[in-house]
């Protein structure tokens, strides 16, 4: 089923204490490229989608990201082109698997 359809048909229910989330989220293990453009040289990298939304995902990776930084992702073997994107949270796993941080795509 691609991704958009899941996302669909995916219920928006808010765990205990928390508020319901703006949009639905797809649970995945698929790999994503981000490329990060800078001055000085421009950097492809690639990283595991644990979560995907109408408007963003949630990556693992070892590469070291911030918010607010500009990435562009794709992944190759599923033909999904999530374009631009902006860093929007980080947070440290345990050291052997990096971190995990939320991208959202920018229309």
């Amino acid at each position: 089923m691609p991704i958009k359809d899941a996302i669909k048909e995916k219920c928006v229910v808010g765990a205990l204490g928390r508020k319901p989330r703006r949009e639905a989220r797809v649970q995945t293990n698929f790999p994503v490229t981000l490329l990060v453009k800078s001055e000085v040289e421009d950097k492809v990298q690639p990283v595991i989608a644990t979560n995907v939304s109408e408007h963003g995902l949630q990556i693992r990776t070892h590469f070291g990201l911030v918010p607010g930084l500009l990435v562009y992702a794709f992944s190759r073997g599923r033909g999904t082109q999530f374009g631009a994107c902006r860093v929007v949270w980080v947070r440290a796993l345990l050291p052997a698997r990096g971190i995990q941080a939320g991208l959202e795509v920018l229309r």
